[in-house]
């Protein structure tokens, strides 16, 4: 019996998943779920963000193609995630992950004031670690190495052997010594 129900579901799968559905939601899937995103490739990404926008046409206002859409902008086309981010804001003001994004897409950007105002907010929320980081970044992007240094130590605080955190940490202490030399 559990033998005739599996192969049921299987073939009902089949059908409903043919025409290369069944590979891109194992695709899909992949992307979002193997915690070790690899970039893709020129011709992937392209085909990705093809597909996206196929499947956007029918469903403008899935947010959660409106979000792979953007996270994959930002993998080749940092610019055009500041756009995507924003109209994905303004479906979801709230969404402390959005904001964080968009944040991440301004700093990328080099619009750092308007990344701080956002992170400044997720702070006073909660003290997350990605926020940390991208507040530490930005700090060191702007030479603001003692800022820079106390949000990594707190990020090394939580997470110990954050990689992002310990380069931050080593260079802002690099800047900090070099400021104190008169460099």
């Amino acid at each position: 019996m559990a033998v005739g129900l599996t192969l049921v579901l299987f073939l009902a799968g089949f059908f409903f998943l043919r025409g290369g559905e069944l590979e891109r939601s194992f695709e899909r899937y992949e992307h979002r779920h193997d915690g070790a995103h690899q970039p893709l490739d020129d011709h992937d990404w392209n085909w990705e963000l093809g597909e996206l926008e196929k499947e956007l046409v029918e469903s403008p206002n899935d947010k959660i193609l409106l979000g792979r859409r953007a996270h994959l902008l930002m993998e080749r086309k940092p610019d055009k995630a500041l756009g995507a981010y924003r109209e994905l804001l303004k479906k979801d003001p709230k969404d402390p992950y959005v904001r964080l994004h968009l944040a991440q897409a301004l700093a990328v950007n080099g619009k750092f004031s308007e990344a701080m105002g956002y992170a400044a907010v997720l702070l006073k929320e909660e003290r997350a670690l990605e926020t940390l980081e991208l507040v530490a970044r930005i700090h060191y992007e702007q030479g603001r190495f003692r800022s820079c240094l106390t949000f990594a130590e707190e990020v090394l605080a939580l997470e110990p052997n954050h990689p992002g955190a310990k380069v931050l940490e080593r260079y802002s202490r690099h800047g900090i010594s070099l400021e104190k030399k008169g460099q």
